[in-house]
């Protein structure tokens, strides 16, 4: 009967040799051995992919070698070598140091080798190189910190709570076992600032949604918080857990609210302080005009010359006071579609008198819709036009006014050929009655602090350039129509 041939197993040289190529593969992996002295008896290409020593640099040395100086100050090369022997093995993850002084995270093993007696013949150590895994894993941990601390929260699409931070614990007063399995807007009676429906569609379109939100604690106080979801999808881009990461804002809202409430007292204390100003500087004025207009013959130049300052004071006076109550009435404004080409039209319209007068030549491009106040922008065109003719040099005025897009912006600009001034002024001019000239051109000083407050409220900003007798350029931008 003939015999079943059993395993066809390689003989004794074909396995060394199959375990060569083994190693020789083996990058990713440091595989060495190690005498019963402790010093490195063999070399694989992992050692040099990992360790970054050659062969002959390699064998020979102390096992201590790779070991960090904290490490070796303890002893530990010595300790692993011991403890592997006394047990067979030892495991352990640690640092270790690159042949250029770089170190790197390993997870390894050590086994003890003994012959048949029992003999110790020496170490096999086996070692990877897993620093991208400990540096994951260390930012892992700090964000872990950092989100228990901050008010966050974990839930489905459908609003039940997964995760609750104990910095949300902090702020709404409900501990972990009361939050989880709720539904987060019902458990704290959230209100919004649109729709529920219209802010998840954002939130599934962009992935991220943010706005400010009113909600009830556990004891019943309400909070406004600053609150911005995050949207994680799963694999094939299927939306998951909805992160929401909320700041306490209530005590910023009451201070706004504050500010709000004081500045509107202010400008009721304006407009009753300038109402009763002007009153008494309006007669004043109408007294000295009559008396200037009516007995003109009567009058001695002496007479005449104590009434004309009066008469002039009072009028410059009143024209201040009504420019400081248009000054303090421009705050925000009612911000919308705005056609530039006609708020232009309507500020020339307004100047015709004095452009009539000055002779002035005024050209323009065709410009462009933005978003801003319709009724401010005619403003704004209007004092910065207005303010090229005040300051006109001997020449014929020329202005030029025109646009160019700039990013989400549009860039305007007044360009004419005044007097100009020194480029150290630039900022100053538009600061409330801050004049140049002073006394020489008639004016209440607070027409360009107009302009800026006009354009800071809105969204944009305002500066100019200019040299003595080379005219000036001003410059302002709006956003761009959405």
């Amino acid at each position: 009967m003939a015999q079943e041939d059993g395993p066809n197993y390689p003989a004794k040289a074909d396995v060394k040799q199959l375990y060569n190529i083994l190693l020789s593969e083996l990058t990713e992996f440091v595989v060495v051995m190690i005498d019963v002295e402790g010093r490195f008896a063999s070399w694989n290409p992992g050692v040099e992919a990992n360790l970054g020593y050659s062969k002959d640099e390699f064998i020979g040395q102390p096992f201590s070698m790779v070991f960090t100086p904290e490490d070796n100050a303890e002893g530990a090369a010595q300790k692993e070598i011991v403890r592997a022997a006394e047990q067979g093995r030892s495991a352990d993850v640690r640092w270790h140091v690159r042949k250029d002084g770089r170190r790197l995270f390993v997870d390894g093993v050590i086994v003890a080798l003994r012959g048949p007696g029992g003999d110790l013949l020496g170490f096999s150590k086996v070692m990877r190189d897993i620093t991208e895994r400990k540096c994951r894993e260390d930012q892992l941990e700090e964000l872990a910190r950092a989100l228990n601390h901050a008010q966050v929260m974990l839930r489905s699409l459908d609003g039940i709570i997964k995760f609750w931070s104990a910095g949300a614990e902090r702020l709404y007063g409900y501990s972990r076992e009361e939050a989880l399995g709720r539904r987060a807007h019902e458990l704290l009676q959230t209100e919004f600032p649109q729709r529920l429906e219209e802010i998840e569609g954002a939130l599934l379109d962009s992935g991220i949604w943010n706005g400010e939100l009113r909600q009830i604690c556990k004891e019943g106080n309400a909070v406004t918080v600053a609150s911005e979801w995050v949207l994680h999808r799963h694999a094939h881009n299927h939306p998951g857990l909805v992160m929401e990461a909320s700041t306490d804002i209530t005590g910023l809202k009451a201070i706004e609210e504050k500010l709000l409430e004081a500045n509107d007292e202010l400008q009721h204390f304006t407009y009753a302080a300038t109402h009763d100003l002007q009153e008494p500087l309006r007669t004043i004025r109408a007294y000295s005009e009559l008396i200037l207009n009516r007995h003109a013959a009567s009058l001695t130049n002496e007479v005449e010359s104590l009434l004309r300052p009066i008469y002039n004071s009072a009028t410059r006076m009143d024209n201040l006071i009504q420019s400081l109550l248009t000054y303090s009435q421009t705050g925000e404004a009612v911000v919308s579609e705005a056609n530039a080409n006609e708020a232009l039209d309507t500020a020339l319209l307004n100047l015709r008198t004095k452009i009539a007068e000055t002779q002035a030549e005024i050209t323009a491009d065709t410009l462009p819709a933005v978003r801003a106040d319709p009724a401010r922008l005619m403003q704004l065109f209007q004092n910065l036009i207005s303010n090229s003719l005040k300051y006109r040099s001997a020449e014929r005025p020329k202005i030029y006014v025109g646009a160019r897009p700039e990013g989400k912006h549009w860039l305007f600009f007044v360009r004419d050929n005044g007097e100009g001034f020194d480029p150290e002024y630039a900022k100053r001019i538009f600061r409330p009655f801050e004049r140049l000239h002073r006394r020489k051109i008639e004016g209440s000083g607070i027409g360009l602090a107009i302009c800026k407050r006009v354009i800071e409220s809105q969204g944009g900003s305002i500066w100019a350039e200019s040299e003595p007798g080379k005219g000036s350029t001003f410059y302002f931008t709006l956003p761009r129509e959405q």
